[in-house]
């Protein structure tokens, strides 16, 4: 009978530490708080759903359009993303 309850406690702890890489591995999206313009650039102001931590982005024009303040956004390609230097 403990090895049965030692059995599902493994699965159980190993089920739970998988789902949370794959929660890890998809934090690329956040709510739009904010829109704005700048010369030759477009930008939003997400707040990030994993972390509640909040990053000014420049994001392509067509997709900016598309947006409004309380959307969800989701990053295509994080890596194509230019965080501002601390504005």
């Amino acid at each position: 009978m403990k090895t049965l309850k030692l059995i599902i406690a493994i699965f159980l702890m190993s089920f739970t530490l998988s789902s949370c890489e794959e929660d890890d591995e998809n934090c690329n999206c956040g709510e739009v708080l904010e829109k704005g313009v700048e010369p030759a650039q477009t930008w939003v102001r997400l707040k990030n759903e994993c972390s509640d931590n909040t990053k000014k982005y420049v994001i392509n024009s067509d997709k900016w359009i598309k947006l409004k303040v309380g959307d969800s956004f989701c990053a295509d390609n994080v890596e194509s993303w230019k965080p501002e230097q601390n504005k």
